[in-house]
């Protein structure tokens, strides 16, 4: 199976959204999960532990489980959830089943491809490529033409990307549109995207990056392309 290589620009974001008081509809609560007395006891002795750990105080708000199955026969997967003063945060947990460890952070399966998840959301067909299909690595790149890091990218880095691995058959390029929340990210991929179609694309793309200041001032992306 060929590795494949991602280069991404990722602007990651986390809200804490809570229903207001003033809601008159409310969801039903979900059924609660039975637990076995040896979980109901796992369960009090990781809260105690988590408060002593973090000296979160009776005005921290705990909610942990449902316990579930991890990576590991010897731990379980335990989700926390604490509010205080109106604010909640979340976390995943991992405490054996023998109730001596605590952990936190991410847990592996090594006998599973790590990367399995995130490839198979990656579709190449149908996005401007480059190079043969069947190098042995292949290059995912995700562009917004207003990015400027993604500028960056394509006059610094994919030229030699290209010349010395793309065009000597040894990495197979795919480009996709990856559009930030920016006034002409949507109709600068869509003049490219119309470019590719009659196999313009790799010059209309390198225009646009190569005067991106330009029309990123002024707005005229059609007097650009």
């Amino acid at each position: 199976m060929p590795r494949t290589a991602f280069v991404f620009l990722v602007l990651a974001a986390s809200l804490v959204a809570l229903p207001s008081a003033a809601q008159t509809t409310q969801t039903p609560a979900p059924a609660p999960v039975a637990v076995s007395p040896e979980q109901a006891a796992l369960l009090k002795s990781s809260e105690a532990y988590v408060r002593n750990l973090f000296a979160w105080g009776a005005d921290f708000k705990l909610e942990l489980g449902p316990i579930s199955s991890s990576a590991s026969p010897d731990f379980y997967t335990l989700p926390v959830r604490v509010t205080f003063n109106g604010q909640t945060d979340a976390g995943t947990f991992y405490v054996s089943k023998d109730g001596k460890t605590f952990m936190r952070g991410d847990m592996y399966d090594m006998s599973a491809d790590p990367f399995a998840d995130a490839r198979a959301k990656i579709h190449l067909e149908g996005n401007p490529s480059k190079g043969p299909t069947d190098a042995r690595i292949t290059v995912v790149e995700f562009s917004d033409f207003q990015c400027p890091h993604c500028k960056e990218l394509h006059d610094e880095i994919l030229s030699s990307l290209i010349a010395d691995f793309v065009d000597t058959g040894k990495v197979y390029l795919v480009r996709h549109y990856f559009l930030l929340p920016r006034p002409y990210s949507r109709i600068s991929a869509t003049y490219v995207c119309a470019a590719e179609k009659i196999g313009k694309y790799n010059l209309v793309s390198d225009v646009l990056f190569q005067r991106q200041i330009s029309w990123v001032q002024t707005g005229k992306v059609d007097e650009t392309v």
